[in-house]
């Protein structure tokens, strides 16, 4: 597939308020059971108040777009003002899948920020240190993503039956946010949106159209709130983090 070229090959200037966050909460969180996974109390405020808080404080970035489903809009709209998240721009419903949501997102965000940020709603740990940094990388590069190498031995299995032992070295656990170029986050997902394939994350979106991301070190407590046990791990990992 041919590749998209970027009008301007000049890096980004790193100053403030050079990136748009997109914050992807429009999620069903059918594996939480009766738990709304973004509503969560998570050190004393809801996890998506804490996942927002996180751009909110990055000088980097100058705007928050949030992206929910259509009963939740007033809900977020109220926590927003009650915790003063004065960057959240534009709160507005999601697609019937992630990037469907992302591509609203990412059209909505100003076309005064050079870069878009796409973070997950429920990853609530992301630091401010890792923000500035796959931001910068993307600045330099046009696409980045935090990974973090994966350390575990993986078996490739057919019928529960193992096949093989798959072989690590280049292997990485991908984690947002994934931080790229406006013009070309955009041009990949609204093709990606058009097309068949399962994406489920927005840089395969870009692998799909031949532009190459570049990975930046990631954290290995930036996890994503996807189960009951994922909540208990974020509550543990607070209280751990209060004992110090």
């Amino acid at each position: 597939m041919a590749s998209i070229k970027v009008e301007s090959q000049k890096k980004i200037k790193i100053k403030p308020n050079i990136c748009s966050a997109v914050i992807v909460a429009a999620g069903a969180s059918v594996r939480m059971g009766e738990i709304d996974k973004i509503f969560a109390p998570l050190d004393s405020v809801p996890l998506i108040v804490k996942t927002i808080s996180a751009f909110e404080q990055c000088e980097l970035v100058g705007e928050i777009v949030v992206v929910v489903r259509q009963e939740k809009l007033e809900e977020i709209s109220r926590l927003c003002g009650e915790h003063g998240l004065k960057k959240v721009s534009i709160i507005i419903v999601g697609g019937d899948n992630r990037l469907e949501s992302v591509s609203y997102g990412v059209f909505s965000a100003s076309k005064r920020f050079p870069l878009i940020a796409v973070h997950d709603g429920a990853r609530p740990f992301a630091t401010n240190e890792l923000i500035e940094k796959v931001i910068k990388k993307a600045a330099e590069e046009f696409a980045a993503i935090p990974a973090v190498k994966v350390s575990s031995t993986l078996k490739e299995a057919n019928n529960n039956v193992v096949v093989s032992t798959v072989n690590r070295e280049n292997i990485y656990d991908t984690q947002t946010p994934q931080v790229f170029i406006s013009e070309v986050i955009k041009a990949a997902v609204y093709k990606g949106t058009r097309g068949n394939a399962e994406l489920t994350d927005e840089s395969m979106a870009l692998e799909a159209i031949g532009f190459p991301v570049h990975i930046v070190e990631g954290e290995k407590t930036n996890i994503k709130i996807t189960t009951p046990e994922d909540l208990k791990m974020a509550e543990a990992m607070i209280l751990a983090g209060k004992s110090k």
